[in-house]
């Protein structure tokens, strides 16, 4: 029925023991899908990675509005030194 050495044995335990409730009952597929590949170091940094480059998005664009404001009505142009 299963050539798979790993699956025929999985499939062994689930017919003589079954599924305890609160695996049937929380994991109903992690026996099909398993554990995620990555390691958590990769995501954890990535994650670190992600949130510093918003961050400094999110500075950067504040620093320009505040530069802008700031230089704004200060700035002398030569709009505001014709007296007609």
């Amino acid at each position: 029925m299963l050539s798979d050495a790993a699956a025929r044995a999985e499939y062994d335990r689930f017919r003589t023991n079954g599924i305890p409730f609160m695996e049937r009952y929380y994991n109903r597929y992690a026996h099909r899908y398993g554990a995620p590949k990555l390691s958590l170091k990769v995501v954890l940094g990535s994650l670190v990675a992600i949130i510093s480059l918003l961050q400094y998005l999110y500075h950067s664009n504040r620093y320009e509005i505040a530069r802008e404001v700031l230089d704004g009505p200060l700035r002398i142009s030569p709009h505001y030194l014709r007296f007609d």
